[in-house]
């Protein structure tokens, strides 16, 4: 069963504490346990240090990031701002676009005509100033809980040829897995949700700008890229794809396993398509990457003119034991492919491995600035804990 937001709030709430406070905790526990006077430890010839391994890092300088006409923003801290600043590469087509709200039938709060009405057009001011070509006309559409009734809308609006529809999320009823089922999957309408509460409490410019963010995205625009730099040149010609596979419950062995692999098809890594399979439940690898990388090299040959020189490959959800099934097989495939289509790029895969338990303490104090005593955002640990043979990294996001 799913949390419900106020439990993942208190869990996320529980979990920021100082690193402090956690290596507080941490060392409170070995000095309980006592590990070094257990017989059987000891008779391995096994000792824990009483103290934390000291390790050597390196923190990568933050890029800059370039908007429209050559404007820049620094990254202070994993975060930076774009003020008076506009995207890269807006779409310049007027896009036909909604707000729809739920009109409940059944009772319980409703948010006013008034708020929707003066939402929209804050979204088309907005729109203006960070250069997206919104359709000046926008339509404000009610829905009820019915699913027939969405059904009916998303019908209408496709006939109609809207471009986007942004759905505001009642706080019960409703769901977003159902908007964005009826939406996207069954009628091809571009959807971004809101929450109501958004609309209603928090409707300000930052809010207002972090849904374009998305918006521009999703009508193919490209919100922004890495400044370029001559130390250190991007490579040119590259296609980066992502990968997961997602899993169902142990008590679920009839459901299957959704694969998902993204890949880009602009220079800057920021537009992808993206291509979905379903295989055998609690199968790791992904048994169709020829099909799925085919299919990416197509879409990226049809908008770059040519094939790639090189693909950068990001893997989730991989545990160390299951690294030589992905060279083997995935590796493989994806190698396949481009030789059927008769290219030779140059292949890099990057496994991402999330939920390990190795944690970085910084060795100074709680600042005002740091009040966590976080590791620095672009900290890189290659040295000392890391694999003797593999290549391998820690890095601090």
């Amino acid at each position: 069963r799913k949390d419900g937001a106020r439990q993942v709030s208190e869990m996320i709430r529980f979990a920021a504490t100082s690193t402090n406070v956690r290596k507080g905790k941490i060392m409170k526990l070995m000095k309980y346990f006592q590990h070094n006077l257990d017989p059987t430890i000891s008779r391995f010839g096994i000792r824990i240090a009483n103290d934390f391994i000291v390790v050597s890092t390196r923190t990568l300088n933050p890029p800059q990031v370039e908007y429209h006409n050559k404007k820049f923003s620094l990254v202070n801290k994993g975060s930076w701002r774009m003020d008076n600043m506009q995207f890269l590469q807006p779409k310049n087509v007027a896009h036909k676009w909604t707000v729809l709200y739920c009109d409940s039938r059944s009772g319980g709060h409703k948010i006013s005509y008034n708020q929707i009405n003066d939402f929209g057009r804050k979204i088309l001011f907005q729109s203006k100033a960070f250069n997206i070509s919104l359709d000046p006309e926008v339509s404000i559409r009610p829905f009820t809980e019915d699913e027939r009734s969405l059904d009916t809308v998303f019908a209408d609006l496709k006939r109609s040829h809207y471009d986007l529809a942004i759905v505001i999320i009642p706080q019960s009823r409703i769901s977003y897995d159902t908007i964005k089922q009826k939406a996207e999957l069954q009628h091809g309408i571009l959807t971004q949700c809101v929450k109501q509460f958004t609309v209603e409490r928090k409707c300000n410019d930052q809010t207002i700008g972090n849904i374009l963010l998305k918006v521009n995205s999703k009508l193919n625009g490209i919100n922004h890229k890495i400044k370029d730099d001559p130390r250190l040149p991007m490579l040119v010609n590259t296609m980066y794809m992502g990968a997961d596979v997602t899993h169902p419950s142990p008590d679920q062995r009839e459901i299957p396993s959704v694969v998902g692999v993204a890949a880009s098809h602009d220079p800057y890594g920021a537009s992808y398509n993206m291509q979905y399979r379903l295989q055998r439940g609690t199968l790791e690898e992904i048994e169709d990457m020829y099909t799925v990388t085919l299919e990416h090299l197509r879409v990226y040959k049809e908008y770059r003119n040519a094939y790639p020189d090189h693909i950068l490959y990001y893997r989730d959800g991989v545990s160390d034991g299951q690294f030589p099934k992905i060279k083997n097989e995935e590796l493989r495939h994806i190698r396949q492919a481009c030789d059927k289509v008769g290219c030779t790029p140059k292949i890099c895969c990057v496994i991402v491995v999330k939920r390990h338990h190795t944690r970085f303490f910084p060795s100074g104090v709680e600042t005002p600035s740091n009040r966590f005593n976080n590791v620095d955002p672009g900290t890189v640990v290659d040295r000392t804990i890391v694999h003797p043979n593999e290549m391998q990294f820690f890095m601090v996001s």
